[in-house]
């Protein structure tokens, strides 16, 4: 109710003042949600958890406070002005001609070296560094083959000398916050120590104070800090938590016994007033009934059936007792052996899916059926090769079965990065595609000869090629260009006349071993029909499905039936449906857990806490549906910065579009921690440090309270 409340008095608020240039007024709409929490009664332990919790977690939060006061002022004794370290050409140390102290008092930073500040420099150094005698020095800085001495500095060089006021100090890096991500001052050494608390981003930070300060001091002190406050004093929280979480439940519970006693109380006065209505009925009934006998006498015993309606139940079980009178001997010696034969073949099959060697058998078949699945992958060499044989066959050029002849891959890889091509190109020429053997049915224009060396094949014809690999002819013969491999007789050909509308007329597997694996996938999907119409027969339709494995077999089944008609129908061209029926295939593996007890508890306990989580489910989408509405009024269409691009994780808009991820899933990235610091980075440099709040405060509530 005080949740109802505080909504009402907001929306109130805002209706007072209908003017919708007050950002504020905006905000408070996103709060209206809320009140839908307060409507289902499952709600109401998480909302008294989180409720309890902001009280509970007053302890943790002090002595969380007090660890990241500890470490801020340590940071600030120690790693001040750590990010401020600075390469200069030194003025002092070095003699220069007049034309480059010229050029290097005219750069932005005079005397500074760094790649987006030096002109003409080779090699800039590095952007941070230490000032402390056992840190890295700064690399010699080279201006038109003539190296200079540098030195790090922390300020500036203003003319005559090092800078002393305050506006002499180097920038901390800008892509850090807009350099509020230092341990500078009180304020951003609390921002720096809470972004390495959430354990995102905080190697970074180590990584830079490495450079700027000392590198085993840094790796000492923000390691430290990761032990303490992520691995100790943040799971306090979960442990408060729980405890607060139970206690909720507890008064539910307690509530709902004291409603329910209530209920009953009711109840209980009004059974007592039926009775006493039903003996006054039955008095009145009595007596009547006494009336009319004295009136009308005696009636006969007899009573006629046939004009009185009688019920569907009362129907089936006269025809059934009519059945079951019949004295045929025929028809009940039939009826006889009948039910025997399915009494035997029922038990039979009873005993069947008991006995441990079927089920030995089963697991042996669910371990074939893992080890087929893990025997699947694509062969880009062979794809390539199969395409070209695919044009080959297209080229009028070529006789009939010289195709067998071409050979992938399907174009000549020449870069050091991708090796996958093997072969050796001379840098002047183009990319080729498709090569040829040498082939009895080719002529010998379109082949080239056996050659031993990369020398020899690159002399014998401009169009030969070399390739280190296993083949029996290493130099081939280049087939098409970039443009003869898209045309034939005047018509465009592409990728989809050659290898079909689903790409699978083109080999990305071994044919052979495809065919094997078909047949094992076969076998098993009807071994595993066999097995669930045994179980059927056995346990009957009832006991069968009454266990969610049986059902969970069942549906797998029946998706590898349904693959097997659409295989059959199609030619084994079924497209994304058979794809996705075959990875159903997979899920055969959870067959494990009715032989393997401890994984199949594991499973069980994780079917309960899904079947429970769904009020958990609403309040956290009901959280990032607030916060993804709070996010576009703050800090919506702000995140601009070259031209018109702006990053990905913007809350430009609500749902995912083209600019975007959308505010809604920006903010579950958050709540996962995963780069949210450069979402706090882009907050702080476009709208600036306050707005850091906001992913701050999604971080905390969204992760460490809702997700606890």
């Amino acid at each position: 109710n005080w949740l109802d409340f505080i909504v009402v008095i907001a929306s109130l608020v805002s209706l007072t003042n209908p003017d919708t240039s007050f950002s504020f007024l905006r905000t408070i709409r996103v709060l209206r949600p809320l009140r839908t929490l307060t409507r289902i009664k499952q709600m109401r332990p998480l909302i008294n958890t989180i409720i309890r919790s902001l009280y509970s977690l007053v302890n943790v939060v002090m002595l969380l406070f007090f660890f990241m006061l500890v470490y801020g002022i340590l940071g600030i004794e120690l790693l001040s002005n750590g990010l401020r370290g600075r390469c200069y050409v030194d003025p002092l140390n070095n003699e220069f001609p007049p034309g480059v102290v010229a050029r290097l008092k005219s750069q932005q930073i005079p005397f500074i070296v760094e790649p987006m500040r030096t002109i003409g420099s080779w090699d800039p150094g590095i952007d941070i560094c230490s000032t402390d005698a056992s840190a890295e020095p700064c690399s010699p800085y080279s201006m038109d083959g003539v190296f200079y001495n540098t030195t790090c500095q922390v300020m500036r060089w203003c003319n005559t000398g090092w800078c002393t006021d305050a506006n002499g100090w180097n920038e901390n890096p800008y892509d850090f916050g807009g350099g509020y991500m230092s341990y500078d001052n009180f304020g951003q050494a609390m921002l720096t120590i809470f972004q390495v608390l959430t354990n995102e981003g905080w190697t970074d930070i180590m990584y830079l104070y490495e450079d700027g300060w000392n590198k085993w001091g840094s790796r000492f002190f923000h390691i430290s800090w990761v032990i303490l406050g992520s691995f100790f004093v943040i799971q306090l929280a979960l442990a408060v938590l729980s405890h607060s979480f139970v206690q909720a439940q507890e008064e539910e519970k307690t509530a709902r016994e004291r409603e329910a006693l209530h209920e009953e109380a009711i109840l209980q006065v009004h059974e007592r007033k039926q009775v006493a209505k039903q003996k006054l009925g039955m008095l009145e009934h009595v007596s009547t009934m006494s009336m009319a006998n004295n009136t009308m006498g005696e009636v006969s015993s007899s009573r006629d059936y046939s004009n009185e309606s009688i019920t569907i139940v009362e129907r089936f079980q006269l025809s059934y007792l009519f059945l079951t009178r019949i004295r045929n001997p025929k028809v009940l010696w039939l009826r006889d052996k009948v039910v025997a034969a399915f009494t035997r073949a029922q038990t039979m099959c009873r005993v069947v899916v008991s006995s441990s060697h079927f089920q030995n058998l089963i697991f042996a078949a669910i371990f074939l059926n893992t080890l087929c699945l893990a025997a699947d992958f694509h062969d880009q060499n062979l794809y390539e090769e199969s395409i070209c044989k695919r044009r080959c066959e297209l080229d009028s050029n070529l006789p009939a079965g010289a195709q067998e002849a071409c050979r992938g891959p399907l174009f000549n890889r020449t870069w050091d990065m991708d090796g996958s091509g093997g072969s050796e190109k001379r840098p002047q020429l183009g990319n080729v595609y498709c090569f040829m053997d040498k082939h009895e049915l080719v002529s010998e224009s379109l082949v080239c000869a056996d050659h031993t060396s990369a020398e020899e094949c690159w002399s014998a014809h401009e169009d030969c090629h070399w390739f280190e690999d296993d083949s029996a002819q290493k130099c081939k013969r280049g087939m098409y260009n970039y443009s003869s491999i898209a045309l034939e007789r005047g018509k465009t050909i592409s990728l989809r006349h050659l290898c079909g509308d689903t790409g699978l007329q083109c080999d990305a597997y071994p044919p052979t071993l495809a065919r094997i694996i078909d047949m094992v996938n076969r076998i098993l999907t009807f071994f595993f029909i066999a097995e669930m119409t045994l179980k059927v027969l056995g346990l009957g339709t009832k006991e069968y499905f009454a266990d969610n494995y049986n059902k969970f077999d069942f549906a797998v089944v029946i998706s590898s039936i349904v693959e097997l008609i659409l295989e059959a129908r199609d030619g084994g061209e079924g497209g994304s449906k058979l794809s996705a029926l075959r990875g159903m295939r997979l899920f055969r593996l959870f067959k494990l857990a009715r032989s393997w007890k401890s994984m199949r508890k594991i499973l069980t306990t994780m079917g309960i806490a899904l079947g429970s989580l769904w009020p958990l489910t609403i309040v956290w989408v009901m959280f990032m549906y607030i916060f993804g509405l709070l996010g576009m009024q703050t800090v919506g269409a702000r995140f601009k910065y070259v031209k018109a691009d702006t990053p990905r994780s913007n809350f430009d808009f609500f749902w995912p579009s083209e600019v975007g991820h959308g505010a809604f899933v920006v903010t579950f990235q958050i709540i996962t921690t995963e780069n949210w610091n450069t979402i706090l980075y882009n907050c702080i440099t476009s709208v600036g440090i306050m707005s850091s709040l906001f992913p701050i405060s999604i971080v905390i509530f969204g992760n460490y309270i809702i997700m606890n």
